[in-house]
C-alpha cells in the first residue's frame, strides 16, 4: 500500500488531496478568473491551490497565515503544484487592512472550534468558551475582510464547526454590523438555520 501523498504524481504536482467538504468553498464565487483574491486563513494550502487552478494561474492571490510554522507548508504546497500567482504573507487576518489592498475575492476558510462528528474527542477538548472566544475571533477577521472589500466583491464565509456561534450566529452579526448581506447558493448539504 502506498499512501496518496507519497506518490510520484503527488510529488510532481499532478493532483492535490482535500476533503471532500473542503472541497467546496472556493467553488462558490461567481467568477475568479483575473480577480484579486484573499485567501485570509490560508495554510496548509489546499483551498489556495484549488483557487489558484479556478483562476487558471490569472490575477492575483494573496495568502495570509498568522503562524510561522504554518507558512512553509504553505509555501512548499503551492510550489509543488506549480502555482505562480500567489504571493504568502506571514499576517494574521485580523489585520488583513495593513495591506493596504482591496480585493475583489475573498476566501475566510476561519479558524473554528472543529467538528465533534470526526473528533471523538471534541467534548473533552472543548468548551463552550473555546465556541466564544473563536466567534469572537471570527468576527474580526469578517470586519477586516468587510472593509478590503471592493464594491462588487464576494467573501465566501466557512468553517468545519458546527456551532450556530461560529456560524449562522456570524452571518446574522455581518448583516446588522458589517452591511453585508447574504446569497442563496447551489450547495450540496442543508440549510443552515
Amino acid at each position: 500500500k502506498v499512501s496518496v501523498g507519497a506518490t510520484a504524481e503527488y510529488l510532481l504536482g499532478l493532483y492535490s488531496i482535500q476533503e471532500p467538504a473542503a472541497q467546496i468553498p472556493a467553488t462558490l464565487f461567481t467568477a475568479l478568473r483575473g480577480k484579486i483574491v484573499l485567501d485570509s486563513c490560508a495554510a496548509p494550502g489546499g483551498k489556495t491551490v484549488q483557487l489558484a487552478n479556478l483562476m487558471n494561474n490569472t490575477g492575483a492571490i494573496i495568502a495570509l497565515d498568522a503562524k510561522r510554522k504554518r507558512l512553509s507548508a504553505l509555501s512548499n504546497h503551492l510550489e509543488r503544484c506549480h502555482i505562480t500567482n500567489t504571493v504568502v504573507y506571514l499576517l494574521d487576518a485580523r489585520h488583513t487592512s495593513q495591506l493596504r489592498l482591496k480585493f475583489d475575492r475573498i476566501l475566510i476558510d476561519a479558524p473554528c472550534s472543529g467538528n465533534f462528528v470526526t473528533d471523538s474527542n471534541w467534548f473533552t477538548r472543548r468548551t463552550m468558551d473555546d465556541v466564544e472566544r473563536n466567534a469572537i475571533l471570527q468576527r474580526e477577521i469578517l470586519t477586516q475582510a468587510a472593509s478590503c472589500l471592493s464594491d462588487a466583491g464576494e467573501i465566501v464565509y466557512s468553517t468545519c464547526s458546527l456551532e450556530p456561534e461560529e456560524n449562522e450566529l456570524n452571518m446574522d452579526w455581518a448583516i446588522r454590523n458589517l452591511s453585508l448581506k447574504i446569497e442563496d447558493i447551489n450547495c450540496h448539504g442543508q440549510k443552515g438555520l
